[in-house]
C-alpha cells in the first residue's frame, strides 16, 4: 500500500480530517509527523531564510522529519491561494511548495500538491480532482472519496461550532477565556499548547476562535471591518467580536513575525473594550517562565475585576 506523509503543521490543523478520509478512501496509508519540538524548529531554521515566520520554520522541520525518518512514497505539500473574491490567504500558504522545492528538502521523496485558487476558477473540488488524477485514480473514485471526506469535515465543523456555543453560553463561576489565533499556532505543541495547558490547569474554560462558526465570523468581520481581506483574520476578529459579551478575557496567540496577525490583533484590541486582552508573541527562542508570569497576572486581573469568579 502506497503511503502519504503529512506534516503536522500549517494546513494540518484545518484539513487533516479531509485528507485522512480522502486518501484512505482511495486506498492510501497516512503517516503524520509527531508533535513539534525544539529539534524540528532548529532543523527548519537551518533551511529557512531569516524572514520566515516561526510556523513556516516549524513546517519545514516537519517535512524534514518525514524525509529523514519515514519511507513514505509521497509528502503532501499543498498550496492555498484564494478562497474567494478578495479573500486572501497568507503568502506562506501560497508558497509552501515553492519553499520546499527551492530549499531542496525532499531529496528522493515525491511531493504531492494541489492548489485552491478561486481567483483563477479552481475551487476545492477542482483541486482534489487534480490531486486524485496525480495518484492515478479514476474520476468516479475521486468524486466518491471527495464527497465522503467533505461530509465528514462539514459534520466536524458543525460539532465544533455547537461545542463552542455551548461553552460560550455556559453559566459558570469559572473564568472563561477566548484564545484567538491560527489553529497551527494555538494547537501546536510548541507554540500554543503550553499556554492552553496552563489555562486548563488553572481551572479556566477555554474556547478557540477558529471553532466558532466560520460563516458567522466572516459575516461579522465584513460588516465591522470591510477592509479586512485575510480568510483567517476574518474568522479571528469575527469570533472575538461576537463572543466578547460572554467571556472574561481574550488571549491573542501569535508567532513572530506574523504580518497579518500584527494587523488583526491591533484591530481586536482597538475595537473590543469590554474584556481584558493580552497578546502573547512566541518566537523560536522563548522559554516558558516569562509567559507563565504574564498569564498568572492576566488571570489575577480578571479575578480582581470579577471577584465572584474562581480559578482553582
Amino acid at each position: 500500500m502506497a503511503s502519504i506523509g503529512i506534516p503536522k503543521s500549517f494546513f494540518y490543523y484545518y484539513s487533516f480530517d479531509m485528507w485522512k478520509n480522502f486518501f484512505e478512501k482511495l486506498g492510501f496509508e497516512i503517516v503524520v509527523s509527531p508533535d513539534t519540538d525544539r529539534d524540528m524548529i532548529k532543523n527548519g531554521s537551518t533551511k529557512a531564510i531569516d524572514e520566515c515566520c516561526v510556523p513556516q520554520k516549524i513546517y519545514i522541520g516537519h517535512v524534514m522529519w518525514l524525509v529523514e525518518n519515514t519511507k513514505v512514497d509521497y509528502i503532501l505539500v499543498p498550496r492555498i491561494s484564494y478562497y474567494g473574491d478578495r479573500l486572501f490567504t497568507c503568502t506562506k500558504f501560497r508558497t509552501c511548495p515553492d519553499v520546499i522545492i527551492n530549499f531542496n528538502i525532499l531529496k528522493d521523496k515525491k511531493m504531492l500538491t494541489y492548489n485552491i485558487d478561486t481567483k483563477r476558477g479552481i475551487n476545492e473540488l477542482d483541486a482534489y480532482k487534480a490531486l486524485g488524477q496525480d495518484l492515478n485514480k479514476t474520476e468516479e473514485e475521486i468524486l466518491e472519496a471527495y464527497k465522503f471526506a467533505r461530509e465528514i469535515i462539514e459534520n466536524t465543523t458543525k460539532e465544533k461550532s455547537i461545542k463552542f456555543n455551548t461553552l460560550l453560553n455556559l453559566k459558570t463561576n469559572k473564568i472563561k477565556i477566548l484564545v484567538v489565533g491560527h489553529s497551527y499556532n494555538t494547537l501546536d505543541a510548541y507554540i500554543g499548547k503550553p499556554i492552553t495547558d496552563y489555562l486548563y490547569k488553572a481551572g479556566c474554560i477555554v474556547l478557540f476562535s477558529e471553532d466558532y462558526d466560520p460563516d458567522l465570523a466572516k459575516e461579522t468581520a465584513k460588516r465591522e471591518l470591510p477592509t479586512l481581506r485575510y480568510e483567517n483574520s476574518q474568522r479571528q476578529f469575527g469570533a472575538a467580536y461576537d463572543a466578547q459579551n460572554n467571556i472574561d478575557g481574550i488571549i491573542l496567540i501569535t508567532a513572530f513575525p506574523c504580518g497579518p496577525d500584527s494587523m488583526t490583533n491591533d484591530m481586536i484590541i482597538r475595537r473590543i473594550k469590554s474584556v481584558p486582552i493580552i497578546q502573547l508573541i512566541v518566537d523560536e527562542q522563548e522559554g516558558s517562565a516569562g509567559r507563565e508570569t504574564r498569564l498568572e497576572s492576566f488571570l489575577d486581573i480578571i479575578n480582581f475585576k470579577h471577584k465572584k469568579y474562581e480559578c482553582s
